[in-house]
């Protein structure tokens, strides 16, 4: 199923009452990304901005402008105290989360559609089919190869690359490494008054970001894979 494509998306829960946190109201959000006790929100209001809400409260702790409500910005990814963020503008910035400053940029050359990082690796996947690996600590191109389609997510686990939840990719060599595993989702439901933007389950829980209709609806939402008791 492509969350993005309906306004409800099957997720895991406990129990019999649904424990999703609402993190942010009223803004367009465009990906959300949970790490440790903060849920990172690419959202526009009247500008684009990278939220860090508390993951409990959904209190703001932090924004980071970064520019005009045009063009879109719908990618990003976090690696340590780095943000990776990227969309229409055809870039990638590396944002510094301490400091709220944009570190290096690469031009692309295509919309970004999608980004991952972890501590060695940053993975950009565009509209043209392209995906390119960089090295995180020096920004220097590696590979690069065309999928054939416009990439839509990207996930980096340990020492392959996941291509839209369908291929793999060996690192640092992007040589095809085989057929991803199936994803499965588990009842049960939560509704959202506008489309939903992405969806990203970790191990602590998971993160759904949506545009909204109304100014009080939910653009941001939290189910912990560990209700409170």
């Amino acid at each position: 199923m492509d969350a993005r494509a309906g306004l409800i998306i099957v997720v895991a829960a406990c129990g019999a009452t649904p424990c999703e946190r609402v993190l942010a109201r009223g803004t367009l959000a465009y990906d959300a990304i949970l790490d440790g006790d903060v849920v990172y929100g690419l959202e526009l209001e009247t500008q684009f901005a990278l939220v860090a809400h508390d993951a409990t409260t959904g209190a703001v702790r932090a924004t980071i402008a970064l520019g005009g409500a045009s063009p879109d910005l719908t990618a990003m990814a976090i690696s340590g105290r780095t943000a990776y963020v990227g969309g229409r503008d055809q870039q990638v910035r590396a944002i510094d989360l301490d400091r709220a400053n944009v570190t290096t940029t690469w031009p692309i050359g295509a919309d970004v559609t999608a980004l991952a990082a972890d501590g060695v690796y940053v993975a950009i996947g565009d509209a043209s089919g392209a995906v390119c690996l960089r090295r995180r600590s020096d920004g220097a191109l590696l590979q690069c190869l065309d999928d054939g389609t416009p990439v839509t997510a990207l996930a980096i686990d340990h020492d392959t690359l996941e291509v839209d939840h369908a291929r793999r990719y060996a690192l640092p060599s992007l040589a095809p490494a085989g057929d991803a595993p199936a994803h499965t989702t588990a009842p049960p439901q939560v509704r959202l008054g506008g489309p939903i933007r992405s969806v990203r389950a970790t191990p602590a829980g998971t993160v759904i970001a949506a545009w909204v209709h109304a100014l009080d609806d939910p653009s941001i939402v939290l189910i912990p894979h560990a209700c409170p008791r």
